[in-house]
């Protein structure tokens, strides 16, 4: 079982990911949810989740061509 602390750092990265991948009108709630859900989290897990965010969206980019 996963704890709190990482727990937490997935639900920011899959709120990240998913606000790179909506409609524009979209991305400002899911940056807000975030924001809230950062605030839990120390800077290096921010940061982890904000680089596997962005590399998955890169990912699904690369798949797309």
């Amino acid at each position: 079982m996963l704890n709190d602390e990482r727990l937490t750092e997935e639900v920011l990265t899959e709120l990240l990911y998913i606000a790179m991948c909506v409609p524009e009108h979209l991305v400002n709630p899911f940056i807000a949810l975030s924001e809230i859900i950062a605030n839990d989290l120390d800077i290096d897990a921010i940061q982890r989740s904000q680089e596997y965010a962005q590399y998955r969206h890169e990912q699904l980019n690369y798949i797309q061509k």
